[in-house]
């Protein structure tokens, strides 16, 4: 699991006709790839990314922590068919792996187009010569 701004940041909202709060937690799940494990015995790893202020509430809220592993675990199993045990542990290492495996983040939705008319005045004018 590592971090990049480009993956939406967690976020709170509330519920329709309820005074709960919803929580939202984007996350980019790359392909698995095959390494070996710390006994040099063969293994998948699956890289997960998520938004860095969601890794710091995860660090920060051990409550948090947990349902943040939860949503990573049923995201490979929803996505790729990938049933994982419940045990795990939190290795002090920063990447598993020789190399990095790129992954394709969707971006953010672009901002409205909005017509300014300052703008198309001078625009106008460029035209019209």
């Amino acid at each position: 699991m590592c971090e990049h701004e480009l993956v939406d940041p967690i976020e709170e909202k509330p519920l329709p006709e309820s005074e709960d709060v919803g929580i939202r937690i984007p996350l980019s799940l790359g392909d698995v790839r095959e390494d070996f494990d710390k006994k040099n015995d063969p293994c998948r790893v699956y890289d997960i990314i998520w938004n860095p202020l969601t890794v710091k509430k995860a660090i920060e809220d051990k409550n948090i922590r947990p349902v943040v592993i939860q949503l990573a675990f049923g995201h490979i199993k929803q996505k790729k068919g990938v049933d994982l045990s419940e045990k795990y542990t939190i290795p002090k290492m920063k990447y598993k792996g020789k190399t990095v495996q790129l992954q394709r983040i969707k971006g953010k939705k672009a901002p409205k187009i909005e017509e300014i008319k300052a703008q198309t005045k001078i625009f106008e004018k460029a035209i019209d010569k």
